[in-house]
């Protein structure tokens, strides 16, 4: 079962030995896949490489496991789980264990020390100078396999710092919707309108947090109302 981190991967151990009391706890580990360090050398800090983190355990256990990844939400995405399939298949993600060895040894072969490949020929730059195909009836890059141009376009070549600035631009948007014609009122809600969906006056990007899915940002909410009021109980409709 994969997961975007080891501490994530850490909470889903934890939940099967509670389940399966049972199981043998040497039957369940956890692998961490990182970015290869010889890699990391080219100096090319633009390519986004995330860590994923792999738990192992029986197969009769699985159940367990998928218990766990339906309602916490805390799994992969599949697109995520193929991009970093890519980068696994060409060294690019190792495991932990090899990386640390790998970053004690010298540099790598020559193969090892550059960064992605760009080929600029003809086509003008487009967002971070990464190249974007010509439109026209006679270009050959109109034929280009659609996925690899949308990785290469927008995945691989992406800058960090262009993560960071989107998240921030979708916390903003959002805190600009919720506090958008905010009418304070004697009666609270705006008639018809429900207390929950009630304009927040005041809300900043900074009281918005973002989660991968829905079933994520339950379970997250979930887990801070326990580690603020204590193992209480809880009921969930739905």
């Amino acid at each position: 079962m994969l997961f975007p981190s080891h501490a994530v991967a850490a909470r889903c151990v934890a939940f099967i030995h509670r389940q399966a009391p049972q199981l043998d706890s040497q039957r369940v580990r956890v692998i961490d896949l990182v970015p290869n360090p010889r890699l990391r050398k080219t100096g090319d800090s633009r390519r986004v490489s995330p860590a994923v983190s792999a738990v192992i355990l029986p197969q009769e256990n699985f159940p367990v496991a998928k218990a766990f990844w339906q309602h916490s939400g805390e799994g992969i995405s599949s697109r995520r789980a193929d991009y970093c399939h890519k980068l696994f298949s060409e060294g690019s993600l190792i495991d932990k264990d090899s990386a640390s060895e790998e970053g004690r040894t010298c540099k790598g072969p020559r193969r090892y020390q550059r960064g992605p490949s760009v080929d600029k020929t003809n086509n003008p730059p487009g967002l971070n100078g990464v190249s974007e195909p010509l439109v026209g009836a006679n270009n050959p890059v109109e034929v280009l396999d659609h996925d690899r141009f949308i990785e290469e376009r927008f995945g691989r070549n992406l800058e960090l710092a262009s993560a960071e600035r989107a998240k921030s631009l979708i916390r903003r948007q959002i805190a600009g919707c919720l506090n958008a014609n905010h009418r304070p009122s004697a009666g609270g809600a705006s008639e018809g309108q429900a207390p929950s969906t009630q304009p927040v006056a005041g809300l900043s990007e900074d009281d918005i947090y973002l989660y991968p899915c829905g079933m994520n940002a339950i379970y997250s909410t979930h887990r801070l109302l326990l580690a603020a009021k204590g193992e209480l109980k809880s009921i969930e409709y739905g």
